[in-house]
């Protein structure tokens, strides 16, 4: 009874000291058990604001003749997690597209009504492609702004899109001799169909290289703009397969946070290395709507594997920040 009651006298002493912390440094305790875990207690309070997250909904859309010609609502989860001291830190990204959506609406309101229009994305829409990546990185602070220069590696893979849900149907043009001789299929045809090729694995990725951060202050772990170039190798625009390197480049910007709605801008550029090859454009009328494939006047013709570069812009709206403001 007695080693119960001094237990528990024990525990509100630490609690009423702990508390304290705020006005007093925790080495001017003089308990020092109730010392050891106020500055065990300071530790994880500390260590709590180098942990960084974000869950971001937006547009994404391909920038010229991108790998990725349509636009798409998508959703990205970041997260960034301290190994030691918050020099060394894991991270990792998982974006999940939707199915392509053409947006026609003038800019001001299109930003206006963006939280919105990623509330109303249905739920089977999501999920048409996606990405992920995991990595190290080591935080180099440099002294004149709070900015940071870390060397990074990570490794990743891009999900392959359903061939049955990216058919592209044009008419054939009996004249058009570049169509004949690319696709000896359409010949007596009516109509092509397009159809990416089948995969049965995802398309991998590696990549090392710097990440250029600014913090929005020197306490925290949150980003304000972040830079990232890394040269690896990507099977998704190398005809699927490890063949030469790629170059990356990601960037975000974190627009005024007193804004009503936090937003978010990204561009990403992912290229080959390798020298441009010029080709006759292959140019037809799209076919009716109530056109299908299979069909007996449709060829159907498997595209090769891909070999465009992939670069896109895109927008974004925190989704926590707006869930905070919310509640």
């Amino acid at each position: 009874m007695g080693k119960s009651i001094w237990t528990i006298m024990l525990i509100l002493t630490i609690t009423t000291q702990l508390k304290a912390r705020t006005t007093e440094d925790c080495e001017q305790l003089q308990d020092p058990k109730a010392k050891e875990a106020c500055i065990s207690e300071r530790k994880f309070e500390d260590g709590k604001k180098q942990y960084f997250y974000r869950l971001i909904g937006g547009y994404t859309g391909s920038i010229g003749r991108s790998a990725a010609p349509k636009g798409q609502y998508y959703f990205e989860v970041f997260a960034s997690t301290p190994l030691d001291s918050g020099a060394t830190r894991t991270w990792g990204s998982v974006k999940v597209a939707s199915t392509p959506h053409q947006v026609d609406a003038p800019i001001q309101k299109f930003v206006a009504e963006l939280a919105t229009n990623i509330g109303n994305v249905k739920v089977n829409e999501i999920g048409h492609s996606g990405e992920f990546l995991i990595g190290l990185e080591r935080r180099i602070p440099l002294s004149l702004v709070p900015f940071n220069f870390s060397p990074i590696i990570a490794v990743g893979a891009t999900t392959p899109i359903n061939p049955e849900e990216n058919i592209s149907m044009f008419q054939v043009d009996s004249d058009n001799s570049v169509l004949a001789q690319r696709f000896p299929a359409t010949v007596g045809k009516q109509y092509v169909a397009f159809v990416p090729p089948q995969r049965d694995g995802a398309y991998w990725q590696y990549q090392a290289g710097v990440r250029l951060t600014t913090l929005q202050d020197r306490e925290t772990a949150t980003p304000e703009a972040s830079v990232d170039l890394t040269l690896g190798q990507n099977q998704a625009i190398t005809e699927g397969r490890f063949h030469g390197a790629v170059f990356r480049f990601e960037a975000m910007l974190h627009l005024n946070p007193k804004f009503k709605v936090p937003v978010y801008l990204f561009a990403t550029g992912v290229m080959r290395l390798a020298s441009a090859e010029f080709t006759d454009p292959l140019i037809l009328a799209p076919a009716p709507s109530n056109v299908t494939a299979p069909a007996p006047n449709v060829a159907v013709v498997t595209f090769p594997p891909s070999r465009l570069d992939l670069t896109r812009f895109g927008i974004g709206v925190d989704l926590i920040g707006i869930f905070k403001k919310q509640n």
